[in-house]
């Protein structure tokens, strides 16, 4: 299982601001997770984070991220009002960089957290699904890639976020069904502008933690996998198959169950 954590607001904060400085920072947790049943994150790191450009700034490795001198030094200098970081705990997939997340497509960068059991035994037909634009850009082996690609597939059909993420959740479970098997998905997925994250697991099982929180950047939305500090009051816990809707100037978030 992987942990992740994400940035939207009005005003640009330090990128360390969340993934180092908290006493549960995102780096703290890749080798001393509170919330997560395998305790190091220690098959790479990556942060997207968007600026005046339409695509996103991409940096990954296949480093630890406790330690990566040049992961410290680059968040203490980035600001942005819009970013991700992600630490991986490798479940489908070789440790190299194409399989860390972030991943990205024209202006929509994706992570997750958690795993699609039996990925081999659709992968072939999800990769069938997509058009060649998409397919090709694929780059890594993971199921998390495939998921990401497999929601612009339906974004392309629909023009509508929440509904790409809800039917493709939907095509996941219906071939996870009939072979027996589950799939955490906990994700993120942005576009600059706007965020949405998912807490959910297919077939009733307990979804993976996440926790949303607008009390450290009160002009901002903070998507985490746990808990940053101790201050339990700033911290809510996302429901049982939800989504979590943000957007630049809307003033608060959304939060509704999912339509699987």
């Amino acid at each position: 299982m992987c942990r992740f954590i994400a940035y939207l607001g009005e005003q640009p904060v330090t990128v360390a601001s969340l993934i180092d400085e908290p006493k549960n920072s995102l780096i703290k947790q890749s080798h001393g997770s509170l919330e997560s049943k395998i305790n190091i994150h220690g098959d790479g790191f990556g942060i997207s984070w968007y600026s005046n450009r339409c695509q996103p700034g991409i940096f990954k490795s296949i480093r630890p991220a406790w330690n990566d001198q040049n992961l410290i030094y680059l968040a203490n200098e980035l600001s942005s009002s819009c970013f991700m970081a992600h630490i991986r705990a490798a479940t489908h997939g070789d440790v190299c960089r194409n399989n860390c997340h972030p991943f990205h497509y024209e202006k929509y960068s994706f992570m997750h957290n958690g795993r699609i059991d039996g990925f081999s035994e659709i992968k072939r037909e999800l990769s069938t699904l997509l058009d060649d634009d998409l397919f090709l850009h694929i780059s890594g082996s993971t199921d998390s890639e495939h998921l990401f690609f497999l929601i612009m597939h339906f974004l392309k059909a629909e023009n509508d976020l929440i509904q790409a993420i809800e039917s493709a959740f939907s095509w996941i479970e219906s071939r996870l069904t009939a072979k027996g098997h589950i799939a955490h998905l906990n994700i993120a997925i942005t576009d600059g502008a706007q965020m949405i994250a998912t807490r959910y697991s297919t077939h009733n099982q307990e979804p993976l933690s996440l926790y949303q929180s607008t009390s450290m950047h009160k002009d901002g939305f903070i998507i985490s996998s746990e808990a940053l500090h101790d201050c339990a009051k700033t911290w809510t816990k996302v429901p049982n198959g939800h989504y979590v809707y943000m957007k630049e100037m809307r003033g608060q978030a959304i939060i509704a169950p999912l339509e699987i």
